[in-house]
């Protein structure tokens, strides 16, 4: 049972996956898949969007773009194929808004306006 009754659902998962103690392709399309199976109970069927993340503009903490390129946006989209879901690309748009990530991985209030921005875009067209 669910507290609340979305109509919408936007899910951005992966960042912090990329880290080596964290990567398991296999575990993260497991639960990738069980966290919309999971949203597909939700009885008035919200509409569910997958958020390629954005990019990682350098390595730290472990986090990193290599992993996010090879793995994780392939395996968002081969879910989202899956499901029939809608994926909002902020990956791709992203690419030059490294001034806008000040610890190279989480975004300012510029970025995080730009990614709400292409959010809204992308659900807007449905």
């Amino acid at each position: 049972m669910f507290a609340y009754d979305p109509d919408i659902i936007v899910i951005k998962l992966g960042t912090n996956d990329t880290k080596s103690q964290n990567w398991n392709n296999e575990n993260f399309k497991n639960d990738y898949q069980a966290l919309i199976d999971t949203f597909n109970t939700i009885p008035n069927k919200p509409k569910i969007y997958l958020c390629l993340p954005v990019p990682v503009f350098r390595t730290m903490w472990g986090i990193n773009d290599s992993t996010l390129t090879a793995f994780v946006i392939p395996t968002i989209e081969e879910t989202a194929k899956n499901n029939n879901l809608a994926v909002i690309d902020l990956y791709h748009p992203m690419l030059d808004e490294e001034e806008n990530f000040p610890d190279f991985i989480h975004p300012n209030e510029a970025a995080a306006k730009k990614m709400a921005n292409l959010v809204a875009i992308e659900i807007k067209k449905k």
